[in-house]
């Protein structure tokens, strides 16, 4: 439940900061808050709420659209929804979802869930913008959030309209965005900079004139990629497990421990906003891979098209649209282990289950067996899937998907029956009007 909540605010966030004045700022707030508090036990609140925010638009303080009013909009956004988790509300529904999207879209006429002319209405988080640094150590760490971000940003694609009782995975996460930047920042930027040769690098040029995207054009140009991408791994692997002699019953022998790196950078990591496995040096390789991916961002929209296609032709398929062949999903989704590592593959299909409301974890399950005889080799082929199906809520999320399809058939079966029966009506209608017959002579 707080993960919808914390996604719908971040959301409306992005729209307050792109507001360009007081008047649309003030406007957009009230009419978030009257759709976050528009059940009949909100009223008295709603109407609270509503008159502090008219005394403070109203006031001296906002007559200017400064940072301190910005924050004052989103603050105010963020108390309401922490209130209403507070007290105990549940979840938003899908017409609350769908009122705030419209709000966001700016469309009164906007599509409803279960009719929209798209099924999968999804709301893209845009990569990270260039950045300008006074000097060489501070644009390195943003050339590697950048660099970084381009590989991560793609994951975290969401579909306000798809609610999933599984945690969202990391990679899937803004939040997980967030706090690999703090590590990048604070830990593998530094350790970078120990390299002579990176340090080198910096003596080179005038990189204050140079943006974070601009930097690796320069850098590919200079023969340096080779150079930055050893220091990049270098201080990845500082983080990974030790080997270390221990004593047991049965005589001496080798494990892996996590030293303090590790356990730092697990501490750093952690969120209750998304889940995350135990990191060891699986994911260290994930984490690390995000300098040089195994697919470009154009390569994965690309990827990401077919899929979003073949999911709507294939279960989810409006009248207007050819449709797909059973399994044509799936065997895309096969497919993307082929250009892709497996890793990239993985949470690709993680990100479909996000995204597309007809994707059911059973179709993650079944999806499984496609990589191994036993789960044994499932696990060592798709380590990240098939954590992702132990998770709690998984399997209860077995029950549900199906269960929620189920009635949502029914509704849609039930809407369209009587819209068939209104269609018949007006017509029989219009026919009563029509006079037949003719006058005298005729």
């Amino acid at each position: 439940m707080a993960g919808i909540d914390e996604q719908v605010l971040e959301h409306i966030a992005g729209h307050l900061q792109a507001v360009d004045s007081v008047e649309m700022l003030a406007a957009f707030t009230q009419r978030m808050v009257g759709q976050l508090l528009r059940r009949d036990e909100d009223v008295a609140l709603r109407d609270k709420t509503l008159a502090r925010m008219r005394a403070f638009f109203d006031s001296p303080l906002a007559q200017s659209l400064t940072e301190e009013v910005r924050g004052f909009a989103v603050e105010a956004i963020s108390i309401v929804i922490e209130l209403r988790r507070q007290r105990g509300a549940i979840q938003l529904s899908s017409d609350e979802i769908d009122g705030i999207y419209a709000s966001l879209e700016e469309d009164n006429m906007a599509p409803v869930r279960g009719q929209a002319t798209e099924p999968t209405r999804i709301i893209l988080v845009s990569p990270p913008a260039p950045e300008i640094h006074p000097d060489f150590e501070a644009l390195l760490a943003a050339a590697l959030r950048y660099r970084v971000g381009l590989a991560v940003t793609f994951f975290q694609r969401w579909n306000p309209r798809v609610f999933r009782r599984v945690p969202t995975p990391f990679l899937l996460s803004t939040a997980f965005g967030a706090n690999l930047d703090r590590v990048i920042d604070q830990k593998i930027a530094p350790a970078m900079l120990q390299s002579r040769t990176v340090r080198h690098i910096g003596t080179l040029y005038r990189w204050a004139e140079i943006d974070s995207a601009k930097f690796w054009q320069v850098a590919a140009e200079g023969n340096h990629m080779a150079a930055i991408n050893k220091a990049w791994e270098l201080a990845w692997d500082e983080f990974r497990p030790t080997r270390v002699k221990q004593k047991t019953a049965e005589g001496e022998k080798t494990v892996l421990r996590a030293g303090p790196a590790l356990r730092a950078l697990r501490e750093m990591l952690s969120s209750d906003k998304y889940a995350l496995p135990e990191i060891r040096s699986r994911e260290i390789d994930l984490f690390a891979s995000f300098l040089e991916p195994d697919a470009t961002r154009d390569s994965l929209e690309h990827a990401w098209t077919r899929l979003r296609q073949l999911y709507e032709q294939e279960l989810d398929r409006r009248f207007y649209q050819d449709k797909a062949r059973t399994g044509a999903l799936r065997d895309s989704l096969l497919e993307c282990f082929m250009p892709f590592s497996a890793r990239t593959a993985e949470f690709l299909s993680l990100l479909c289950y996000r995204n597309f409301p007809y994707l059911t974890m059973a179709f993650l399950l079944t999806f499984s067996t496609n990589h191994g005889s036993n789960e044994a080799a499932r696990r060592k082929n798709i380590p990240f899937l098939m954590w992702f199906l132990d998770l709690p809520g998984a399997a209860e999320s077995l029950e549900v998907d199906d269960r929620w399809i189920a009635e949502k058939t029914a509704r849609d079966e039930n809407r369209l029956r009587e819209e068939a029966e209104q269609e018949e009506q007006q017509r029989l209608a219009e026919m009563n009007a029509v006079v037949w017959g003719g006058g005298p002579g005729r």
